[in-house]
């Protein structure tokens, strides 16, 4: 298991810092580790989970709009 720090998980996802902890109050990305006390990091196989799930609803939202014309 690997731990990605705040600055990793941007580059890493794209996402910005305001709009992640917006998608994470929304449960629609993962939440991060405690480590300390003002330390966080996300578990690098969930951020990669979350990547290939917006992935695969990308590439069926593809498959659908193609088949209405």
């Amino acid at each position: 298991m690997r731990l990605i720090r705040e600055r990793d998980r941007r580059v890493k996802t794209g996402v910005p810092r305001s709009t992640w902890h917006e998608l994470m109050a929304q449960g629609a990305a993962p939440k991060p580790v405690q480590l300390g006390l003002r330390s966080v990091a996300w578990i690098e196989d969930e951020l990669e989970a979350w990547m290939q799930a917006l992935e695969a609803r990308r590439s069926a939202d593809r498959g659908v709009s193609s088949k209405r014309g």
